[in-house]
């Protein structure tokens, strides 16, 4: 298991990301996941921590974290718009 982890000086308004939490123009967090690997971006009192996992992520584990986004995501747009 290989964790690559930077602690960069970040502005203290917040920063735009992709992933999730793009909705929100100053995300306190962001998660990517990639066919190989899980980052996860934090922003924490103007100051940035990125961890990236780089090693073969397992796909049952992958589906798992994708399941979990996607229902977390049909639950706020039902909320939002009703059903």
């Amino acid at each position: 298991m290989v964790i690559i982890t930077l602690i960069l000086a970040g502005p203290s308004g917040g920063v735009a990301c992709h992933g999730a939490g793009a909705s929100r123009k100053k995300a306190s967090f962001c998660i990517f996941i990639g066919h190989h690997h899980l980052c996860i971006l934090l922003i924490i009192n103007g100051y940035l921590f990125f961890a990236c996992r780089i090693e073969c992520f397992l796909f049952d584990i992958e589906r798992v974290f994708l399941k979990l986004f996607a229902r977390c995501m049909f639950k706020a747009l039902r909320r939002k718009y009703g059903s």
